[in-house]
C-alpha cells in the first residue's frame, strides 16, 4: 500500500494522474516503535524526494509562535520549490498542544 499510495504518485506524475488522489498527504498512526518514522524515510528515499523533518526534537530551540510559523512557512516553500518532497512531523500534538484535544480518539483504547 505504501508503494501504491505514497511512493509511485510522489515519484511519477504519470502514476499520480493514474491514481487520481485528492490529497497529497498521508497519516501514519500507531503506537511507538511500529515503524512510522522508518516508513516516512523509506517513502522519501524510494521516491528520491527531499525529506524535511519538522519533529519536535528539531524545533526545541524555537520557542515563540512566530518562530514556529516562520519555520513551517519556509519548509513549505522549500518543499514546493524542490518537489518531490516529504515533510515529516513527529509528535505533532506537542507542537500544537490542546488544539485538537478530543478530536482523535485512540483506536486501541478500551471502550
Amino acid at each position: 500500500m505504501i508503494k501504491e499510495f505514497c511512493i509511485y504518485p510522489l515519484g511519477s506524475q504519470v502514476a499520480k494522474n493514474a491514481f487520481k488522489f485528492p490529497k497529497n498527504s498521508f497519516l501514519f498512526f500507531g503506537p511507538k516503535g511500529t515503524g512510522k518514522t522508518h516508513a516516512a524515510i523509506a517513502v522519501a528515499q524510494h521516491a528520491d524526494a527531499l525529506f524535511i523533518d519538522l519533529s519536535t526534537k528539531n524545533l526545541e530551540r524555537f520557542t515563540t509562535k512566530e518562530e514556529i510559523q516562520k519555520i513551517f512557512a519556509t519548509a513549505w516553500r522549500v518543499a514546493k520549490q524542490n518537489q518531490p518532497a516529504v515533510i515529516y512531523f513527529d509528535n505533532v500534538e506537542s507542537i500544537f498542544p490542546g488544539k485538537y484535544k478530543g478530536l482523535v480518539k485512540d483506536p486501541l483504547a478500551k471502550v
